[in-house]
Parts: structure tokens; sequence; C-alpha cells
């Protein structure tokens, strides 16, 4: 948690941070899993609001502890703050429940004494993580079914991924700002894993708030395929897989990755609040991306 050299301060602040840790017994997972959902906590989303709470709230106590009597060094989340655009994803995640987390009980609570409050109350998605005056406002209604009747690919997992996913994906690439800007606005979202023997394809269905938001994320999306991966042809392809973007109506986007035969072949049909996803009929071959270096 800190090197040899650490300052008296810092050790300090991560002292009071996992010592917090012993407060939080089992008993406050169990009341995240009632309040949020054992099913929804098993997400992406779902695991990134755990993750703020259960290491947001620690680093909050340490921050109010550091403020209180350490008023001439910085707090935990001040020593974030500076790296954080160092960051790459790997590490923003890991990150992510410290430094955000922690904003967001800055932001709703004024003592460490109403933290049992937070646990109670708790944010649902990560979008309410990072929008705490958005507290009440309840996701888009998004469906999305997988048509295989007409194809060898089988569906495979499913998964939220969320605003918080999305806003650490683009970070790195397009930096914290736009990244931000580009992941707000999010409504809901839905992957369907696919897979046919050891191929796999991914649709990524994200349903925006409204129209403007979903022009946003598409085209920061496109810029960062443009600086991860090469382009051809309205496609893009890195490291053997295949990706592209598609706009199915106003509020919803699509983003199709994994092997080429996938992508190229499946199709994506709907509204804003239903979509359908079909993989490559039987009858069409797969065509293969190289690995590039």
């Amino acid at each position: 948690m800190y090197g040899p050299n650490a300052s008296d301060s810092i050790i300090a602040n991560v002292l009071a941070h996992e010592l917090s840790h012993r407060y939080q017994s089992d008993g406050r997972r169990e009341q995240l899993l009632d309040e949020i959902g054992r099913e929804y906590l098993q997400t992406t989303d779902g695991g990134a609001v755990q993750r703020a709470l259960v290491e947001g709230g620690p680093t909050y106590v340490a921050d109010t502890y550091a403020d209180e009597h350490l008023s001439d060094s910085r707090n935990l989340s001040e020593e974030i703050a500076p790296r954080w655009d160092d960051f790459g994803i790997v590490r923003r995640v890991m990150w992510s429940g410290h430094y955000l987390g922690a904003a967001y009980l800055h932001q709703r609570i004024d003592s460490p004494q109403q933290l049992d409050e937070v646990y109670a109350d708790p944010p649902r998605t990560t979008e309410q993580v990072l929008h705490p005056e958005r507290g009440d406002e309840p996701p888009r209604n998004l469906t999305v079914t997988a048509n295989t009747s007409a194809s060898a690919w089988e569906t495979g997992r499913r998964d939220v991924r969320g605003e918080m996913y999305t806003r650490i994906l683009l970070g790195p690439a397009l930096g914290s700002d736009r990244a931000a800007e580009a992941a707000a606005g999010w409504g809901m979202d839905r992957e369907v894993v696919f897979f046919q023997g050891s191929d796999q394809g991914h649709a990524w269905v994200l349903r925006w708030d409204d129209a403007a938001n979903a022009t946003e994320f598409e085209g920061a999306f496109e810029a960062f395929l443009d600086q991860r991966a090469n382009a051809t042809d309205g496609r893009w392809s890195h490291d053997g897989h295949a990706f592209d973007v598609l706009r199915v109506s106003d509020e919803t986007v699509v983003v199709l990755w994994g092997d080429a035969g996938f992508v190229d072949g499946a199709t994506v049909t709907g509204d804003d609040g239903s979509i359908t996803v079909m993989p490559p009929a039987t009858n069409e071959s797969a065509r293969r991306v190289p690995v590039l270096g």
C-alpha cells in the first residue's frame, strides 16, 4: 500500500483506510445483496457499485481523518487524483472504488457516522455513483434478444457494463474529460456473448438518455477505435479481433467485436428499448483477421 520511504502522513492515511475495513463486517455485504440484488452485483456494473462502497467508504473515512488531524498533508483522495490520468485501464479499475467511490461519498454525506445510511440505501448503478444528484433516476428500459435459430452460434454470458466501465475504457485513449462526457447520459446497456467452437462474438448494446448522448458516445468510441485499432472499410481490427459500431436507433448504439466472421455477419435490428441480435447464419463462412503486431 505504501513504499519503504513513505511519510508518516501517508502511512497514517493508509492505516485509517485499512482499519475502517474492520468495521465493514459481512453484514455490510449482505445488506448490499439485499438492497442491490445478488444478480445485479454479479454484473460488471454491479461489481463496480460494490467496489465503490467497499473501498470508497474507508477512503472517505481516511480523507476525513487526514483533513481533521493531518492538515499539513494531502488526504488519500488527493494522493490519487494527480496520478489518475496516468493510470491505464486496469489500474483505473483497481483504484476506481477508492477514487470514484470516495468522491461519491464526499458528495452524499457529511460525516463517517452517516456511512450506515449509504449502505442502507446504496446507489443501484455506477451512473448513480458518478452522479449522486441522479440518485432517483432509474435505468432506461432495454431488452436484448439473441436469435440463434438460423445459426450455429450459441449464446453465452450476459452482462451489464455500466457508465463507470465505459468512462474507464475510453479514458486512457481519449483523456478523462472527454471520456466522462462520452459516458454521461448512459441509460442502460446489455452485453451478450456468442460462441461457436473456440470463436467468440460480443454484442454490446447501449441505450442512452437521448439522441445527442448516443451521438456523442458513437463518435467517441469510433475515435477510441481509431487510436487502438486499424480501420479498413468501416471496420476496425486489432490483436485478432474485429470491431464495428452500429447506430440502431436514435438512442441506441451497438458495438460488435470478436471473430471477424461474427462481426461481419451479425445482424442487429430493433428500436430504442428492444434490440434483436442475429449471429451469422450457419451457411455463412467465417472470415478471420490476422493477429496484428
